[in-house]
C-alpha cells in the first residue's frame, strides 16, 4: 500500500512534529506460518509553494509504534526549530512476505 498524507507546518516552533497516522484498510489477521511483521518505509515531500533555491531545509521522518492500524511518523527539521510550509508524508506499508517475495 502506497499513501500520501499531509503533515502540515509546524508552527509551534519545536525541532519535532509526532503525527498519527492510520492505514487506509488496517492489516487482517495474517495467515497461519507467516510472520506477524509490518513494514513502513516513509519519505517527506516539501511543499513546491516554497522557493527552495539556496534553502538549507533539511528533515528525517522516523516510524515508531507500528500496529495492524497504523503508526507514528515523527517528523524532525535539523537546521532549526518549526516550520511553515505544508509537508506531505509518503509511505509505503506492506508485511514481510510480500517485501521478501520482491512484489
Amino acid at each position: 500500500m502506497y499513501v500520501q498524507t499531509n503533515i502540515g507546518n509546524n508552527k509551534e516552533q519545536t525541532a519535532f512534529k509526532d503525527i498519527e497516522v492510520k492505514f487506509p484498510r488496517p492489516f487482517g489477521d495474517m495467515p497461519e506460518g507467516i510472520p506477524d511483521t509490518i513494514i513502513v518505509i516513509a519519505t517527506l515531500e516539501l511543499d513546491n509553494k516554497f522557493d527552495l533555491s539556496g534553502a538549507s531545509d533539511r528533515f528525517t521522518v522516523n516510524v515508531a509504534n507500528i500496529t495492524k492500524e497504523g503508526f507514528i511518523a515523527r517528523v524532525t527539521r535539523l537546521d532549526c526549530e518549526g516550520w511553515d510550509m505544508d509537508l506531505k508524508l509518503n509511505y509505503m506499508a506492506s508485511t514481510t512476505t510480500i517485501f521478501s517475495k520482491g512484489v
